[in-house]
């Protein structure tokens, strides 16, 4: 490939040309560790086509081909060669493992079946037999000669798979030990194979209602209203049908996602069959905390929460008496405002006198133990009386304050408050 002065010179003497390649092969082929018949072979081919042009004896003589010819033959030689060397590295792996074994076989010919295994470019490890077994060779052997007792499907695939395969006792791998799973190096394949189905389907209705005219297409532009009554599976059911621990935002998505299936002009078809299954059991009909139910001691039993504090209640007709975790109210917060905080729901339905509460209350200090004990006992009264719910509602009594302290920053003196500064 080397540009020189006698370019021109070896394209006007097209018999010099061809020396000139001849020479170059006959030395490629010699590194190579390949002898001259070769040559000799691919050059009578080249030959024979140039006397079959001329209509002449075939005879080998490298001053009667053209460059054309010439290069034909240079092709096809390095082409053989390469080919003749690949069969022979194959023949080579393929002896090197079936003749393994543990006992005899040298730390040369495991390192070389390492490579073969997993690349000629991954290193060797310090315990090599880890890697290196009658157990991988044979699942090794196993891949490159599939069974033929199996699907005429399986057969033998020259590239191997650019992943780490799986275990064979792992339930996620096909016939060739690859994960069934496009998303299953993420870690959480269960979350995205859910997202990915529910998308499908919802393009297989945009599909269908784009067939059907612009008119129809047209109403699906407009979001319809969102259905009060309309309840999905809880986080926890969620998590449980996918067996993966899930993120809000996870939660959120999948939920999304199938509200607006539900709400698609076409998704009759799939509503008493796929989206049924994700509503929440007992109907599309929302539970709400008006219909719980008292105890058979006509007792209620309710939970409240505030910043790090958690109260659970019992609350049942009497006389006004209150405890705190066995201790009277008065005794355990001594400050008016936390009693006040306290008290805030019954006096707002002037039932301050009609129920006795015990209380349990733990973690936090005593103005989230308040908080969570007003949101626990405002619970409580509509479990008596649903009718106090619009007092209680608009007073704020039954929304859960989710306010907390924030946290410390990292490189900050607090929440915001950074570090005095001195510029010099």
């Amino acid at each position: 490939d080397r540009q020189t002065d006698t370019d021109s010179e070896f394209l006007d003497r097209p018999e010099v040309f061809s020396v000139q390649l001849m020479l170059a092969l006959t030395k490629c082929l010699r590194a190579a560790g390949r002898s001259r018949a070769l040559v000799q072979q691919h050059l009578t081919v080249a030959s024979s086509t140039a006397a079959s042009k001329t209509r002449s004896e075939p005879k080998v003589d490298v001053f009667s081909l053209t460059s054309r010819d010439i290069s034909e033959a240079v092709t096809n030689a390095v082409a053989s060669v390469s080919q003749q060397l690949s069969e022979e590295k194959r023949h080579y792996e393929i002896q090197l493992l079936r003749q393994f074994s543990e006992e005899h076989t040298s730390r040369k010919d495991k390192v070389a079946i390492f490579h073969i295994m997993h690349g000629k470019h991954t290193s060797v490890p310090d315990d090599i037999t880890k890697f290196v077994n009658a157990d991988t060779v044979k699942a090794e052997l196993r891949y490159l000669f599939p069974s033929m007792l199996k699907k005429a499907s399986v057969q033998h695939r020259v590239e191997r798979p650019q992943f780490e395969t799986l275990p064979s006792d792992s339930p996620e791998h096909d016939y060739t030990r690859r994960p069934t799973s496009a998303a299953f190096f993420t870690g959480r394949a269960a979350y995205y194979d859910k997202l990915m189905e529910l998308e499908s389907m919802q393009e297989k209705l945009d599909a269908q209602l784009a067939m059907q005219g612009p008119a129809v297409a047209g109403e699906a532009i407009v979001k319809p209203a969102r259905d009060a009554n309309l309840v999905w599976l809880k986080k926890d059911e969620v998590e449980l049908m996918l067996g993966l621990r899930l993120k809000i935002s996870e939660y959120r998505n999948i939920v999304e996602q199938l509200h607006r299936l539900w709400t698609h002009p076409l998704s009759e078809s799939i509503r008493s069959t796929y989206l049924r299954q994700h509503l929440r059991s007992g109907g599309a009909e929302r539970t709400s905390l008006s219909h719980k139910e008292l105890n058979a001691s006509g007792e209620a039993h309710t939970v409240g929460r505030r910043k790090a504090s958690s109260a659970s209640i019992v609350m049942k007709q009497g006389t006004g008496l209150a405890t705190i975790n066995g201790v009277h109210v008065a005794d355990y917060f001594p400050k008016e405002s936390d009693r006040f905080a306290m008290y805030a729901p019954l006096r707002a339905v002037n039932a301050e006198q009609q129920y006795d509460v015990k209380v349990y209350v733990h973690g936090g200090g005593f103005t989230g133990q308040a908080g969570a004990i007003r949101l626990a006992i405002a619970r409580a009264l509509l479990m008596f009386s649903p009718s106090h719910r619009p007092v209680l509602k608009a007073a704020g009594f039954l929304t859960r304050d989710r306010r907390k302290v924030e946290r410390k920053k990292p490189g900050q003196r607090g929440a915001r408050r950074k570090f005095q500064w001195v510029k010099r």
